[in-house]
């Protein structure tokens, strides 16, 4: 579309003879135009199916979720019928340096918290079942005694999402293996 659209721009602003330096200028701004659009648009295509809206079902057979993180993004599961669930979650900062806060929570039938534990990831910030330490941005931890409940995972970024900054979204890998 961008590229139709500048494809004749350069004759449609200059059309006289008298012109040819202007229109000269012009293509070369043309191309250089369509250079950057192409660039965008792969760029785009890598990012957006990351960036979409909407609670997920969080799997717990093994699979990867992954996704980009401009604003929050929430995980439910269905009722587990293993006794453990194994956590895995790792999150790439990049130019992003917003803190990230990560509540994970085992919800009962009647919609009651039972189990809930709250982090917050500094960029550079690793953490374990025991506590944060500098790293890289990753969790991984095994909860026992959860049969019977569902599984809630909610990533957080601290402060109203920047859709200015739609290239600087963390990048997260999360994992949910029953036990």
């Amino acid at each position: 579309l961008i590229k139709k659209a500048l494809k004749n721009m350069c004759k449609t602003l200059f059309p006289k003879k008298k012109s040819k330096n202007k229109r000269k200028k012009c293509e070369k701004n043309r191309k250089m135009a369509e250079k950057y659009a192409k660039q965008g648009a792969k760029l785009l295509a890598k990012v957006i199916p990351k960036l979409t809206i909407g609670p997920r079902y969080l799997t717990v057979g093994g699979e990867t979720h992954n996704g980009g993180l401009l604003g929050e993004r929430q995980f439910a599961g269905g009722t587990l019928t293993k006794n453990s669930l194994r956590l895995n979650l790792n999150i790439e900062a990049g130019e992003n340096k917003r803190t990230i806060r990560v509540r994970i929570c085992f919800v009962d039938k009647n919609g009651k918290d039972k189990r809930n534990k709250v982090l917050t990831f500094e960029p550079g910030t690793a953490c374990t079942a025991k506590g944060c330490t500098p790293g890289k941005m990753e969790y991984k931890a095994t909860f026992n005694g959860v049969k019977g409940l569902k599984p809630v995972v909610w990533l957080k970024n601290k402060g109203l999402p920047d859709v200015s900054k739609l290239f600087k979204a963390h990048i997260y890998t999360l994992q949910a293996t029953a036990r």
